[in-house]
């Protein structure tokens, strides 16, 4: 999944991972931190043109219901992802640092 969304241009880094809405309602979430990182806001249409990409090389329950654009993708001291300050943060559209992801070779 993550593989799929790093294709996209406006994608610098992204972190997909499944969160809970209650009453079993489970669904995964992409938490994306846009190439230009200076524009950190929930920008509707970008989140229309990664569901479009999406769907293109991702079968539908592998596609992400919710996009969320973050500033960074924060870390722990040991430099993985840190999935509770990201949904904390994510939620209001910042976070702690970057994270490092290659992009895919052509």
């Amino acid at each position: 999944m993550e593989a799929a969304l790093l294709t996209h241009p406006e994608v610098a880094a992204v972190v997909v991972t499944s969160s809970d809405f209650g009453d079993g309602d489970v669904r995964l979430v992409a938490y994306v931190q846009r190439e230009d990182s200076a524009v950190p806001t929930v920008d509707g249409r970008l989140a229309d043109r990664l569901r479009r990409h999406a769907a293109c090389g991702l079968p539908a329950n592998l596609r992400p219901s919710e996009y969320v654009t973050v500033s960074r993708i924060p870390l722990t001291a040991q430099g993985k992802v840190d999935l509770s300050a990201l949904r904390a943060g994510g939620l209001k559209g910042a976070a702690a640092c970057s994270l490092p992801q290659p992009r895919p070779a052509n």
